[in-house]
Order: C-alpha cells, then sequence, then structure tokens
C-alpha cells in the first residue's frame, strides 16, 4: 500500500505500509518505508538488519557485476560457472532471501556439482 502525504518543504513522502521484509527467514510482513525524492529515509517496525539493509539500499549496485565492475547476466553467469568448476569445496550458501523456485534450482545444481548447501542460520 502506498499513502501520499505533503510534508512542511513540499517535498512528496510516500509512506509504504504493510511491506514484507526478504532479508531473513522470518518474513516480517508489518515493515513501514518512508521515501522521499526516490530515496529511502526512515524504516519503521523492522530488526537491525532489515532496517539496514533498506536503508543502504543503492540502486546503482542493482545490476549485474564482477569484482565490483558492470556486467552482463551472460558474463555473470560464465564466472560463476567457472568458480563453481574449479571449487574443492563447492558451496551454496546464503539461500535466505530467495524465492523457493530459486532455492529448487540451487538444490538441483548443489547435487549436479557435489556441493554443500548452508543457510544463514547456522552462523
Amino acid at each position: 500500500m502506498s499513502e501520499s502525504v505533503v510534508v512542511k518543504d513540499l517535498k512528496k513522502m510516500e509512506v509504504f505500509t504493510c511491506v514484507l521484509c526478504p532479508f531473513c527467514g522470518t518474513a516480517c510482513d508489518d515493515i513501514e518505508v518512508h521515501v522521499e525524492d526516490g530515496k529511502i529515509k526512515t524504516v519503521k517496525n523492522a530488526c537491525a538488519l532489515g532496517k539496514a539493509t533498506y536503508m543502504h539500499y543503492q540502486e546503482d549496485m542493482a545490476t549485474p557485476r564482477i569484482h565490483g565492475q558492470p556486467a552482463t547476466m551472460e558474463q555473470c553467469i560464465d564466472a560463476a560457472a567457472e568458480i563453481l568448476a574449479n571449487a574443492k569445496y563447492p558451496l551454496i550458501y546464503g539461500l535466505d532471501s530467495t524465492e523457493l523456485s530459486a532455492q529448487r534450482k540451487a538444490i538441483k545444481l548443489a547435487e549436479l556439482i557435489g556441493a554443500n548447501i548452508d543457510h544463514t542460520s547456522s552462523v
């Protein structure tokens, strides 16, 4: 949901309520995010991890990258395949904010290459 309100300096503030937080397995669904001029200004009802992740979102980092440099999706897939092919002990880790069908594919990949699967709740 989104509500628009006008604040004193006439900047448009959008308030998104009932936001689902995808950053851990708890899946809180009562997060409130305040956005002004296209930037997240306030996050309410989130734990420290959720709040920090929302507050430090960087739009320019939401593109495929290799060693911090922009790359095509194909280049990223090739680089990941090379890393996995050369790994002595491959590990698939950190699927806590990954949707279920992608997790299934990760499990199939782990079975194919003999990888271990781990989750952030184990640390």
